[in-house]
């Protein structure tokens, strides 16, 4: 049995020994426990910062490969480390992220487990999260799962997986966005596992930690969302019923609330991307765009909201080209972070359980909206 784990990088040098080392851990305890043949890939975007070089000098137990890309993209390296994987027949996989500093050895285990015991065909993580991270996800992604393909898969984005040969063939002959060779992968591998009924286990992780993600949401949105259109495009709708148990509470006690500087800058850029208004956008929509340009005050966008423009941008997805995809994902940028920062302003004082509760009726609007179209 041969399993390969992935630590997908681009400048990661500040982090890149300590989670080689976690996962070297953990890959001796699966060794031990199943005699399997292991191996850690690190499969690098042309990274600046001698994040190979620190990989490549940390010693470990499990023997190491590097892929060294010179495209640059979170797919990019996890496609090339599919394609190794195939290769070397590789049995199992796992991937995890290298900005994580939470992470413990018992993780590849948990992850592993159910694939390797036949269980699964794919896994995808639980975590305890800060109430305001995860935008993409809260918003975005889980809402996006549920609704097409009818499982209620809570970290659809989490970038800690697992899977066996079948998914490796299935990502292999799966046609691909140029989204999916950046940050729409891993939206594009869970939508992928979820609409080809494979067998899926979420598996608990406990708290999730790395580093903060707010300066990126503005990049990685559009491209999440040009993956998940591309393969809503392709599973349509189905009326499938939610086939998950009931999920844990996803939000952690910890927060850490973005600076003033940074949610008025945010804002502002938001407000910027609303002076040419699309022709696809619900009235509600429209009429609250106005009102944000006519005011200097912050004005939010509710769940309500949120839900029908969502619902609405994936209509014109379904029945435009799939060449509008990566202009609509654009469109849709500014609602999203005007529905964040809303969410943020509506969580302030509420316990983990309550913040589960409103994420978890937001993406069931969602999917009720979606399979009434």
């Amino acid at each position: 049995m041969r399993v390969y784990a992935c630590i997908p990088t681009f400048n990661e040098s500040s982090n890149i020994k300590e989670i080689t080392r976690v996962v070297d851990r953990g890959m001796q305890l699966l060794a031990k426990k199943y005699g399997a043949t292991v191996f850690i890939v690190n499969a690098d975007s042309a990274s600046t910062d001698n994040t190979v070089e620190k990989f490549e000098a940390t010693t470990t137990i499990t023997p190491k490969i590097t892929i060294k890309n010179q495209t640059k993209g979170k797919g990019v390296n996890l496609l090339k480390f599919i394609d190794l994987a195939a290769h070397q027949d590789a049995d199992f996989c796992l991937t995890i992220d290298a900005d994580i500093t939470s992470a413990s050895p018992n993780w590849v285990l948990d992850l592993l487990e159910p694939v390797i015991q036949g269980r699964a065909d794919f896994v995808a993580p639980l975590y305890q999260r800060d109430r305001f991270g995860a935008s993409i996800t809260i918003h975005f992604a889980y809402p996006t799962i549920r609704a097409f393909t009818g499982q209620s898969i809570r970290q659809p984005i989490g970038g800690e997986f697992a899977f066996n040969r079948r998914f490796i063939e299935l990502v292999q002959t799966t046609d691909k966005p140029a989204a999916v060779y950046s940050y729409g992968i891993d939206i594009f591998w869970t939508f992928l596992a979820a609409s080809s009924c494979l067998r899926i286990v979420q598996t608990p992780l406990g708290q999730k930690v790395h580093a903060p993600g707010l300066g990126k949401i503005e990049g990685m949105f559009p491209q999440v969302a040009e993956a998940a259109g591309f393969m809503a495009r392709q599973v349509r709708r189905t009326q499938r019923t939610d086939v998950s148990p009931e999920l844990p509470v996803g939000i952690a006690e910890m927060a850490v609330y973005p600076s003033e500087s940074d949610l008025k800058a945010l804002y502002g850029r938001a407000k910027n991307r609303l002076q040419n208004l699309s022709a696809w956008l619900p009235s509600s929509a429209v009429k609250y765009a106005k009102g944000v340009q006519n005011t200097d005050d912050f004005v939010f966008l509710s769940q309500e909201n949120w839900s029908k423009i969502l619902v609405a941008w994936y209509e014109q997805v379904l029945s435009g080209q799939s060449s509008d995809i990566p202009k609509l994902a654009q469109e849709l940028l500014p609602f999203f972070v005007l529905r964040t920062m809303g969410f943020w302003s509506e969580i302030g004082s509420l316990t983990p359980v309550e913040i589960e509760k409103k994420i978890q009726a937001q993406a069931a609007e969602v999917q009720l909206l979606v399979r009434s179209q």
